[in-house]
């Protein structure tokens, strides 16, 4: 799907209500979340370099402290690729690609779906006000829903991709805090608190934003059950019956068809999470 097709039928919708808390939300939340990335990932560095517990060996090896690095960042990889200074390198720059993009892709689904849930809030302020007539409506929420469409085949793909990225990071995370290691220094624990919680805040924005578009583009069946009698028409009709025939499937940000994200889904989240964490937790102390 391309993107400037979503930004033309953006520009056609008409701005009665100017969003003007996108711009400072399009600007601090990025920014925080972006900035605590940053800091979070060079905790783990520290973390993984031999600052705080070099090994009895490091001044036995070639390389020093980058190969320390590459022996417990990448532990598996190290007993079947010897350690070399390029691919130390290049596996240094692919952990800050995935790290970085995977910040962004969910920071691009939060800020689509703030400015869209917006759209769709002020549409139903304006009738209840009476600056927009009931004749107008179905035609401004098909344009929403236009929209919604355009951008749900565009996001889909990197919403089903971050879903199961994140469910897998937060077992690993939650995992990692509640098996801590018996010879741990402080920095790590540091480390495990912040990455977790970075991640728990990334989730919800994620999770909430994507549902209140679901949630916004549902209310309008209540809307317009509140249509006066002298403003109802055919085409209301038409759109009172179109949403409850969908509201079965579901409307909003989907994961490639496998799942729309609302706010009861956001429950189904946390109760696969806390599932699968019970199950490594039983299935260690089975082993044991």
């Amino acid at each position: 799907m391309d993107l400037n097709k979503i930004f033309e039928e953006w520009r056609k919708l008409p701005v009665d209500v100017p969003d003007v808390g996108l711009k400072k939300f399009s600007i601090l939340v990025p920014g925080f979340v972006m900035t605590s990335a940053i800091l979070e990932n060079v905790c783990f560095h520290f973390r993984m370099f031999p600052v705080f517990d070099p090994p009895p060996n490091i001044n036995n090896l070639t390389w020093g402290a980058f190969q320390v690095y590459y022996d417990r960042h990448h532990t598996n990889w190290s007993l079947l690729v010897p350690f070399h200074p390029i691919i130390g390198t290049l596996l240094i720059l692919a952990n800050k690609f995935a790290l970085y993009a995977w910040n962004y892709a969910d920071l691009l689904v939060v800020v689509m779906c703030r400015a869209l849930a917006f759209r769709f809030a002020a549409l139903y302020r304006q009738v209840e006000i009476g600056k927009v007539s009931w004749n107008t409506l179905w035609q401004r929420y098909a344009q929403l829903m236009e929209i919604l469409s355009l951008l749900e085949a565009f996001l889909s793909p990197t919403v089903f991709l971050c879903f199961y990225i994140n469910l897998y990071a937060t077992c690993m995370q939650l995992h990692s805090w509640m098996n801590p290691e018996s010879n741990q220094y402080i920095l790590h624990t540091v480390y495990l608190l912040w990455s977790f919680v970075h991640l728990l805040v990334r989730v919800f924005l994620v999770m909430y934003h994507a549902a209140s578009v679901s949630n916004h583009a549902e209310h309008y069946g209540t809307v317009v059950q509140n249509c006066p009698e002298q403003f109802y028409t055919k085409e209301l009709a038409r759109q009172i019956r179109y949403p409850s025939s969908v509201d079965r499937q579901g409307m909003g940000i989907s994961g490639l068809g496998c799942f729309v994200i609302t706010r009861p889904f956001i429950l189904k989240f946390a109760s696969v999470a806390f599932f699968f964490e019970v199950f490594l937790i039983t299935s260690e102390r089975v082993q044991c």
